[in-house]
């Protein structure tokens, strides 16, 4: 099954983003910031920010962004209707990948929960979704 991860499964505008960071719902990792709210969409945005603080090289900056866009739409957390702001806090490469996917599946674990504790039904096994 192919998954896609479209425009509007962004977040694109200031606006937007601002939104998330109102309500202040943070989960901090070594390399990641979580910043998240539900929304009534019915599926997940996601916005990403990697500053230049982290690595001035714009093509180091958009290949974290493009791990963090694979791993969203391959655990279609596109479906469960949450609003998503990842920053990055430290420079990854292909060498800390595995832990940075380890540090991301706790924190989607944890941000799962919350949205668990008022709609039991829902569920994304994270595990085999890819």
């Amino acid at each position: 099954m192919k998954h896609s991860f479209t425009r509007q499964q962004k977040l694109l505008e200031a606006d937007e983003f601002s939104s998330v960071f109102i309500l202040r719902k943070l989960i901090r990792s070594e390399y990641i910031n979580i910043y998240y709210k539900k929304n009534e969409l019915g599926y997940s945005r996601l916005g990403l920010i990697v500053s230049k603080k982290i690595h001035k090289r714009a093509v180091r900056r958009n290949y974290m962004k493009r791990l963090l866009r694979e791993y969203f739409r391959q655990h279609q957390l596109g479906t469960i209707g949450f609003d998503i702001v990842i920053k990055v806090v430290k420079y990854y490469n292909s060498e800390q990948y595995q832990a940075m996917v380890g540090e991301l599946d706790n924190l989607t674990r944890r941000v799962l929960k919350y949205y668990n504790k008022d709609n039991p039904i829902a569920t994304v096994d994270l595990e085999n979704a890819k």
